[in-house]
Formats: structure tokens, sequence, C-alpha cells
């Protein structure tokens, strides 16, 4: 573990690929090291093979280099991190939408917000202001037979 250490600090185009082997190697331990170095790797090349190296790796170590990217701060990890932004996995989707927050730039922010509504539709969140009678539906449409229940209430802001 410190051997890969030494060769991300001796040569930090061999310590990118080293760091990537390490990200996809299984061991939970070499992982963690891995990740811990990916914003030590100096350079920017350093972040091409770690950004094509996150849809190689398993989703909660795919969780954890979206972190480590926006750590890193580099850009040119956008691309993949944008990708990700789609992941199926919820985790690994709002990693995403944190690390672009970091790496993103003035077209990001479109996509940024169209995937915060999105990502409310997924968790069935009513905007704040809106109530819904017992059976869930918004006040506006009860139901045509007529709801017994009482609304539910609206939620406190914070």
């Amino acid at each position: 573990m410190a051997a890969l250490r030494g060769v991300v600090l001796a040569s930090p185009e061999k310590g990118a690929g080293a760091v990537c082997a390490a990200l996809t190697s299984g061991d939970p331990a070499l992982e963690s090291i891995a990740l811990q170095l990916v914003p030590e790797v100096s350079g920017a090349a350093a972040t091409e093979p770690f950004a094509q190296c996150l849809a190689k790796v398993p989703l909660p170590v795919q969780t954890l280099l979206l972190g480590a990217l926006a750590v890193r701060g580099d850009a040119a990890a956008r691309g993949a991190v944008e990708v990700a932004a789609s992941s199926a996995d919820r985790a690994a989707r709002l990693a995403a939408l944190n690390a672009l927050g970091t790496l993103g730039n003035e077209a990001t922010v479109k996509m940024l917000v169209s995937r915060t509504g999105t990502e409310r539709k997924r968790r069935n969140v009513r905007p704040r202001g809106t109530a819904s009678c017992g059976c869930g539906r918004p006040v506006s449409m009860r139901c045509s037979a007529g709801c017994s229940r009482r609304p539910a209430p609206e939620r406190k802001p914070g």
C-alpha cells in the first residue's frame, strides 16, 4: 500500500494507472488508499484515466470516486461526471450532481436545474406550499367521490 503511494509520488504518469488498477481490484483496503490518492496525483493528464475508471468501478467505489474527482477540481472529468449524473443508482447520481457543483460551468447549470426537478419527481416530493388530501392527490384534484380524509399538513421549511 505504501508502494502505491510511492509510485504516485515518483511517477504521476504511472501513478494514475496504478490508482485506477487499485480502484478496480476488489480489495477494500487498496480501494480506500487509491481513493485518498486521486486528489494527490499531480498533473492534469491524470484526470482522464480517473474519469475513464469511473465506469469500471463498483457503485460504492464510484460514489466515492466522484467525490474524489470533485476534490481534485479538474474540469477534464466533467464529461464522465455528467454521464454518472444519469446513473440509476441514487447515491451515485447525487454524488455526481454534487461533483458537478464543483466541476461544472455555465452550461452545467441548466442540466443541474433539470436534474433537481427530476430528482424531486423520483422521490415524489411536492413543491413547498402544496397540500394533499388523504388519498395523496393535491387538494385541487380531490377524488371525484370525495375524500373523507383530512388534507395532509404542509411541511415546514427547514
